[in-house]
């Protein structure tokens, strides 16, 4: 159980590269959203917050299956 929940934080370590990936695009690339750009920065940083989040919730949620807890 604890590997598997180990493996979706890993999974939600990708999506937040993505999601980076988007928000630097959305910083060197304004002109491409004109006044979108501000709404889809916060709303990729909201993203990579809440993943990041999901993360740490995962990543103690397997310390504390394995029994190690912090």
């Amino acid at each position: 159980m604890a590997k598997h929940i180990e493996e979706e934080a890993n999974e939600l370590q990708a999506r937040i590269g993505e999601h980076q990936k988007f928000l630097n695009q959305f910083e060197t690339k304004r002109y491409l959203y004109g006044r979108h750009a501000n709404d889809l920065k916060a709303h990729s940083q909201e993203v990579i917050d809440l993943y990041q989040q999901a993360i740490t919730a995962n990543r103690d949620m397997a310390d504390m299956v394995r029994g190690t807890g912090h």
